[in-house]
């Protein structure tokens, strides 16, 4: 768990760090670019996030509660960013704030998918079993 923690760390005083650091530039293509790579560092960091929390559970921890706690745990990590955002903005934006939490849960649901296979784990409806192969 202690990876977890850290990068947790990491990606607060990140947060932190970049606040206000990052003006949206001006003209259509800027800002489209802008976006995708907003999406695209959210959408990474939470699969990573994710995979690593997962990697920190014990060894047989593999169901579909862990896997929502996990989700709901990658989640309230996204949630704890945004209201960070928005101490250190002095204001809340709520559109784009939960925009980026569900960008953030996208993530890590493919951090677990990911971290499953790499384990050699399936996903079947009601369950998450090693691998038959």
């Amino acid at each position: 768990m202690a990876p977890a923690l850290a990068y947790l760390v990491a990606l607060y005083l990140a947060t932190a760090i970049m606040a206000g650091r990052d003006p949206r530039p001006p003209g259509l293509l800027a800002q489209a670019v802008f976006e995708l790579r907003h999406i695209v560092i959210h959408f990474a960091g939470y699969l990573i996030q994710a995979w690593l929390l997962a990697w920190g559970l014990p060894a047989g921890h593999h169901g579909r509660r862990v896997a929502a706690l996990v989700l709901l745990l990658a989640l309230g990590i996204g949630l704890g960013q945004e209201a960070l955002q928005a101490l250190l903005r002095g204001y809340v934006r709520l559109w784009p704030s939960a925009f980026d939490l569900l960008v953030d849960g996208a993530g890590a649901a493919l951090g677990l998918v990911v971290f499953w296979r790499w384990r050699g784990w399936q996903v079947r409806p009601g369950a998450i079993t090693p691998s038959d192969t």
